[in-house]
């Protein structure tokens, strides 16, 4: 019996240490986080919509650019489907959308050249840097953003919204602002 009574200890303090670990684990876990690709900054990312945030490659990636026809036609989306929008204010590859804007609008980021895939167009793919040192995509010269409300792959709430001094619209696979505000007709038939 007194072989068990002097275990016990050892017992409680390796328990002791095994608590203090998994505490420590719980905390560094619920630090923020860095941008990654498709990602904004950890401080936009608390505000970006969830579509935006769930576009953030894996291990620090390229940001990749596809295309989805929905109802307002055939437009640029991340590799997720979330849709993606340019600025009309924009007027140069700089981006002219920072603080309150961006926390609406959070920026396509990326950490490495940006991939296209589907109807997209390498050719038209840049990037410019951000005031933060993080690098944005652009698509035919305009710097590509989320919209904070779109939620769901596939949602266009952005769409034709005259919000932080100017108008946002989402994006044609051919460089355009696609400017209307009404959902395209099926071909063959009515809404």
């Amino acid at each position: 019996m007194n072989r068990f009574r002097t275990a016990r200890p050892s017992i409680s303090a390796a328990s002791g240490v095994i608590v203090a670990a998994l505490a420590l684990s719980a905390c560094a876990s619920s630090k923020p986080k860095a941008a990654t690709a498709g990602q904004p900054s950890a401080s936009a990312a608390a505000s970006a919509p969830a579509a935006g945030g769930a576009s953030a490659a894996a291990g620090g990636a390229a940001a990749s650019i596809a295309v989805k026809t929905g109802a307002m036609g055939a437009h640029l989306t991340d590799a997720q489907g979330n849709t993606l929008y340019l600025f009309a204010a924009d007027k140069s590859t700089d981006s002219t959308c920072y603080n309150a804007c961006a926390t609406y609008w959070p920026p396509l980021v990326t950490n490495g050249t940006p991939q296209v895939a589907g109807q997209a167009q390498l050719a038209m793919v840049g990037t410019t840097k951000r005031t933060d040192g993080t690098t944005q995509v652009t698509y035919a010269g305009h710097p590509l953003y989320y919209f904070k409300s779109d939620t769901t792959p596939g949602d266009a709430k952005g769409q034709g919204k005259n919000l932080s001094g100017g108008l946002w619209w989402i994006v044609a696979p051919g460089g355009k602002a696609i400017t209307r505000t009404s959902p395209v007709a099926p071909t063959g038939g009515k809404y």
